[in-house]
Formats: C-alpha cells, structure tokens, sequence
C-alpha cells in the first residue's frame, strides 16, 4: 500500500491505523495533521479528538442543543471525523436552522 505523506517516517503511523480499521489517528505532528484524513481515517490532534469523542456519543438533537450553528459549521471545517459521527452533526446543523457543509473527505 503506497503512503504519501510529507515524512516518509509518518508511513508506519498511518499503515498501522489502516490495517487496524482505525476510525482516528490522534499526533501533533504538522505532516499529519496537514493531511486531516487518509483513506478512511481522520487524522486529528489530541483535542480535536476529545471533541469528537464527545460527539460520537451524542444524538443530533443532544448535538443542537450543545453546540450553535456557527460553532458547528466550524467544527465539520476543521475537524475531520469518522463519517456516522459527521453525519449527525450535519444533521444537528440542519435540525437548528442552518445547512452545514461536509467535512473534508478522502483526496486519496
């Protein structure tokens, strides 16, 4: 499987999350993170996770009631998520009034 990212070190971190069917891949390298995802695996830093973490657990209603519509629109801007999890903010966007667009997807 052909790895590209910026540190050819980086490729042990993404091959393993792959082939464990990891949804997250949490670091603070700038390489990574510049990715945001690789093939279905987002790639985010520690509190960028425990933010979606949180979502994970929650229903869109619970999301809308959490959150403000602007607050989410940045969320799906600048946190990559497993898809279920993206989907429901996305639809706590909508539930609140406002239309929310897509986290960034695969460019793989």
């Amino acid at each position: 499987m052909a790895v590209s990212s910026r540190d050819p070190k980086d490729a042990k971190f993404l091959l393993c999350a792959v082939r464990g069917e990891a949804h997250y891949l949490v670091s603070s390298g700038r390489d990574l993170l510049a990715m945001r995802r690789w093939r279905d695996v987002a790639i985010v830093n520690p509190g960028q996770f425990l933010l979606a973490l949180e979502l994970y657990g929650m229903e869109s209603v619970a999301i809308v009631e959490r959150f403000e519509l602007a607050v989410l629109r940045g969320i799906l801007e600048t946190v990559a998520m497993e898809p279920e999890t993206a989907a429901r903010v996305e639809e706590a966007g909508l539930l609140s009034g406002g239309r929310v667009g897509r986290c960034a997807r695969d460019p793989n």
